[in-house]
């Protein structure tokens, strides 16, 4: 790689160069004639100077699939992370109306929303006023910032979640959390976490209605 590029964002030419190595047997490099296929494609991880491209590093399949909605999002700093978001870069969305401020698209009823739930009510959280409505996107593209610092920012998010989105972007009043690897992983896992922590409260269930029979054994 002749400069660095980050995971999603797209491999031009200036970021490639050729080089003449002697390569293990078991390592997988692109050949000098294979780079017209690479420009344009995304790299699906963070690629430094110097580092040799493998077949892993980069794909050509867009991830805006047909199920999904782009919706520009216009955010000032104070909005956003202060860290570089870049395209493939999962976030979370949070709706901010204030004080009183009903969800717009949600009906006034300040429910969760994400591609999970289909935009549905989120149970318990719906009846807490304190929680904001949130949602999951992708970053797709980011513009240039402006004189003031604010950004475009452009979302991928679930066909069902595009015109709640697109409501909440046109007041303004929303703000993005920059989601980590490890919380993405989770919620690909559709909240294990959940599940592991009510088992263990089912199982310390189980053991103290065991220990009331040894209790009555005592008296």
């Amino acid at each position: 790689m002749a400069a660095a590029v980050r995971e999603g964002e797209t491999i031009t030419s200036a970021d490639l160069t050729v080089v003449n190595i002697s390569l293990d047997p078991g390592i997988r490099a692109i050949g000098a004639d294979q780079i017209g296929e690479i420009e344009g494609t995304r790299a699906t991880t963070d690629l430094t100077v110097g580092a040799l491209l493998t077949p892993e590093a980069f794909t050509a399949e867009s991830f805006v699939g047909d199920d999904r909605q782009i919706v520009g999002v216009a955010l000032s700093p104070a909005q956003r992370p202060a860290v570089a978001l870049t395209p493939g870069t999962a976030v979370l969305v949070v709706y901010t109306p204030g004080n009183g401020g009903a969800a717009a698209g949600s009906g006034g009823g300040g429910t969760t929303v994400t591609p999970d739930d289909g935009g549905q009510a989120g149970g318990e959280e719906a009846g807490n006023a304190a929680l904001p409505p949130t949602m999951r996107a992708t970053v797709v593209s980011v513009s240039a910032p402006d004189s003031g610092g604010g950004v475009v920012v452009d979302l991928a998010v679930s066909a069902v979640d595009g015109p709640t989105l697109a409501a909440w972007a046109s007041t303004g009043k929303v703000a993005l959390i920059l989601q980590s690897r490890d919380q993405q992983e989770r919620d690909a896992q559709g909240g294990g976490g959940e599940e592991a922590e009510g088992a263990g409260e089912a199982e310390g269930a189980g053991e103290a209605e065991g220990a009331e029979p040894e209790g009555g054994e005592q008296e």
